[in-house]
C-alpha cells in the first residue's frame, strides 16, 4: 500500500503520517498473528502413529510411573480439522487437549488458547516427529528404576508429554507432576536431550518427595523458596545426573555447559559465590531467575543459570568431604545442613 501526501499543510502531513504508521503497525500485526499453516491433508504420518496406540494413558512400574500423551489428542484435533476454520480447529484443540488437562496447563501454559491459535506449528516444525520416534514411557520407567536401585526410593510421578511454547525441555511442576515439551527440545539429537537428561528430574522427584513421604519424614527446610533452596536443589540434580551417567556424562555436560562456559565459571567461581553468598536468602522470583534461567546471567561475561554450577560444586564438595555413599544422606537434608556440612562457603 503506497500513501500520497501531495502538497498539504504540514499539519495534515504529519497528521496523515501518523495515520500511515498506525495502518501499519496494524498490519504488522495482522501477519504476525496469522496462524500456522496446517495443509489440507492434515498431518497424515502423525495422525497415523497417534491412531496405532491410541491410548492417552499409559503407565510402569506398578502405577508409579504414570504417562499422559496429551500430544496424541493434539495430533487428532489439528488433523481431523485441517479442512476447517481455525476457530473450528482451536475449539477441538481446547475440548480434547486442554480441558481434560487443564490443571497441568494451567501451571504451564496458561495461556493455550492464545498459544494454539498463533504459535502451535505442528505440521511445520521438525521435532513434532519425536514421540513417535522412541517410548518414552520405556525410558521414563527405565531411568525411574535405575534411580531406584541407586537411593532405594522410587521417583515415582505423572508425566505430560505434550507440544507446548518451549519454554524447556524437561521439567517438573509446582504440583509435582513432570512433563516433556517436544518443542523445548534441541532440533538435533532431542532423544538423547531427553535420555541424558531423565535422571537429572527424577532426581528433583526424589528430593521432593522425600518431604512428604509419611513413613521417612524429612526434616523441615526452613530455606525453602530462596536463592538458596533453588541452588542447591538444582545442583544436587545435576550432580546426580552426573552419578548417574559416570564416565558418560562430564561435569559441563551435566550443567548443558559447553566445555568453554565450564572453564570460565571455575575461574570465576569466587567471585560467582560472593554474588551468591550475598542473596541466599532471596525469595523474588526476579531474583531466583538470575540463577536458573539460562539467559540470564549475574556476570555479564559469563554463562546462564549459574545457580545450577553452584549447587553442583557446592554437593561435590559435601561428597568430597564425607564419601561417595554420602549422596544417598543428600535426598533428605535441608539445604542449609547441605552447604554448612558441605565446607564449601568456608
Amino acid at each position: 500500500m503506497r500513501i500520497r501526501f501531495g502538497n498539504q499543510p504540514s499539519s495534515q502531513r504529519r497528521l496523515r503520517r501518523s495515520v500511515a504508521r498506525i495502518l501499519s503497525v496494524a498490519l504488522f500485526a495482522c501477519a504476525c498473528s496469522k496462524p500456522p499453516y496446517v495443509p489440507p491433508e492434515g498431518v497424515p504420518q502423525l495422525f497415523r502413529a497417534a491412531e496405532a496406540e491410541p491410548e492417552l494413558y499409559d503407565s510402569a512400574l506398578d502405577g508409579c510411573v504414570e504417562v499422559h500423551h496429551v500430544w496424541k489428542a493434539q495430533v487428532r484435533a489439528v488433523h481431523r480439522t485441517s479442512r476447517e476454520s481455525v476457530d473450528e480447529r482451536i475449539q477441538m484443540l481446547m475440548d480434547s487437549a486442554y480441558a481434560p488437562y487443564a490443571e497441568f496447563w494451567a501451571g504451564y501454559n496458561s495461556g493455550f488458547e492464545r498459544w494454539a491459535r498463533r504459535d502451535f506449528d505442528l505440521a511445520g516444525d521438525s521435532r513434532s516427529a519425536i514421540p513417535t520416534q522412541v517410548d518414552l514411557l520405556d525410558l521414563i520407567a527405565e531411568a525411574t528404576a535405575r534411580v531406584a536401585e541407586m537411593t532405594g526410593r522410587l521417583g515415582c510421578a505423572e508425566w505430560f508429554l505434550v507440544y507446548g511454547p518451549g519454554w524447556a525441555n524437561l521439567g517438573g511442576l509446582d504440583d509435582g507432576s513432570m512433563m516433556i515439551d517436544f518443542f523445548g527440545l534441541p532440533t538435533e539429537g532431542s532423544i538423547d536431550n531427553i535420555r541424558h537428561y531423565l535422571p537429572h528430574e527424577v532426581g528433583h522427584i526424589v528430593r521432593r518427595r522425600a518431604r512428604h513421604d509419611p513413613d521417612r519424614p524429612a526434616p523441615p527446610d526452613p530455606d525453602r523458596g530462596t536463592v538458596l533452596s533453588s541452588i542447591i536443589e538444582e545442583g544436587f540434580a545435576s550432580y546426580f545426573a552426573d552419578a548417574y551417567w559416570g564416565e558418560e556424562m562430564t561435569p559441563n555436560q551435566a550443567l548443558g555447559y559447553s566445555e568453554v562456559e565450564w572453564q570460565w565459571a571455575l575461574t570465576h567461581e569466587t567471585e560467582l559465590w560472593e554474588i551468591a553468598a550475598s542473596e541466599l536468602e532471596e525469595t523474588e522470583q526476579r531474583v531466583i531467575r538470575r540463577y536458573r534461567a539460562a539467559r540470564e546471567h549475574l556476570v555479564p561475561d559469563g554463562p546462564g543459570k549459574v545457580g545450577y554450577f553452584i549447587g553442583y560444586r557446592i554437593v561435590e564438595a559435601y561428597v568430597a568431604k564425607h564419601g561417595n555413599g554420602s549422596l544417598h544422606a543428600l535426598i533428605d537434608l535441608p539445604v542449609g545442613q547441605i552447604l554448612e556440612a558441605s565446607g564449601y562457603a568456608r
